[in-house]
């Protein structure tokens, strides 16, 4: 399930949040019109993109800048919700208004190029424990995998 930034309840996450979005209009170039950072993570490995659409319209990937990734790496330990687990994506879309939107995915496996291995997942579950009803099939497969749930 996605959701959106109204989830952003603690000054912790919407100061995490503002800095990313400040890194990312402090990393563009002067003609750009709307940005996008899709930040993927587990604990101890993350991987992000960062889009740049320019006011004619034409869409660029760049290197994610690094205070903007740090800033995504503090939101989803600030975002932890006992039971409930951690988010393993989020997407920040700014415009050159100022407007911006974030969303967060819990329960989708994330897009890992290479998709990571079980024991990943495993380290993740750890360290962000999920209620059982909150663990995803594809994720739970993946535990299995990695020896935490017996085969049914």
């Amino acid at each position: 399930m996605t959701h959106s930034e109204q989830v952003l309840r603690s000054p912790r996450e919407r100061e995490a949040v503002n800095g990313a979005v400040r890194a990312l209009r402090a990393a563009a170039p002067e003609t750009w019109e709307r940005l996008g950072l899709e930040f993927r993570a587990t604990v101890g490995i993350d991987s992000a993109t960062f889009e740049i659409v320019d006011t004619d319209g034409r869409t660029r990937t760049a290197m994610p800048p690094g205070q903007a990734v740090g800033r995504m790496d503090e939101l989803r330990r600030a975002m932890y919700r006992r039971d409930k687990g951690a988010w393993f994506t989020a997407r920040l879309s700014v415009e050159r208004s100022g407007r911006f939107s974030a969303e967060f995915d819990y329960d989708t496996e994330p897009d890992f190029r290479p998709p990571l291995g079980p024991s990943a997942y495993r380290q993740d579950l750890d360290r962000f424990p999920r209620a059982d009803e909150h663990i995803p099939g594809w994720l739970r497969a993946k535990l299995r995998q990695a020896g935490l749930f017996p085969a049914r």
